[in-house]
């Protein structure tokens, strides 16, 4: 794992993505339960942060791509080429 991110509106959510996974995961960091894989990149997963209302992340990779996901419906919504 390498960037981590929590929802500031909501401390139990929180997002990871690293060197192996090229998915966003979504995490109940109380349980440690696997929420959801947010797809779209297809390298390996730089930094990852959110808006300050919770309800949008951004995610940056090796691929060169820039996504922007709805949390609220678990997609990306937006892609950027870098």
């Amino acid at each position: 794992m390498r960037t981590v991110c929590f929802n500031p509106t909501n401390d139990l959510i929180l997002l990871s993505g690293g060197q192996i996974d090229k998915d966003v995961k979504v995490w109940n960091s109380e349980t440690g339960i696997n929420i959801a894989n947010l797809s779209g990149h297809s390298g390996d997963i730089h930094s990852i942060k959110m808006a300050s209302d919770g309800s949008f992340a951004i995610s940056v990779s090796t691929d060169k791509k820039i996504l922007l996901f709805d949390i609220r419906c678990q997609k990306a919504v937006c892609k950027i080429d870098a």
